[in-house]
């Protein structure tokens, strides 16, 4: 009920960012848990819709406030699905961001992975560490060699 109540006491503008952030974050929980790897590896190469970018930092800010506000609430909503719903977001923005994903291990030497989303240099989502934390991965498609 406080969540509700918290709802309604934003401003319209922070309201619909939410509601587009939920609808973002359902898409990319379908995409990494029921589409094959080949359409996961789209969204990771999809390209921006829009080619300018908007206000700068303090938008981009707020898209991954709402990220952030919708995915603490949402089973499932994993780094993964929360780095590619802000992706998704901030692309039709204007924003080009960078989708990383690491590996490492934890305590009991079992493999571990995470990912965050960069801009300009910078990460938005998913930990400041994490570059230091994680060994990051190529996931660009290899070409087959003729041999």
């Amino acid at each position: 009920m406080r969540a509700l109540h918290k709802f309604f006491s934003l401003t319209s503008q922070d309201r619909l960012l939410l509601v587009r952030a939920f609808g973002r974050l359902v898409e990319a929980t379908i995409v990494v848990h029921f589409l094959p790897y080949r359409v996961l590896r789209g969204r990771l190469e999809e390209n921006p819709i829009c080619s300018n970018a908007q206000s700068g930092e303090a938008a981009a800010k707020r898209v991954v406030w709402a990220i952030e506000a919708v995915g603490r609430r949402m089973p499932g909503a994993t780094c993964l699905v929360k780095a590619l719903a802000a992706r998704s977001m901030l692309a039709r923005c204007g924003y080009a961001t960078d989708l990383r994903i690491g590996v490492s291990k934890d305590a009991a030497k079992r493999f571990i992975a995470h990912a965050w989303l960069e801009w300009r240099g910078s990460i938005l989502l998913g930990g400041e560490q994490s570059p230091l934390q994680y060994e990051m991965m190529d996931l660009r498609p290899r070409s087959m060699g003729s041999g």
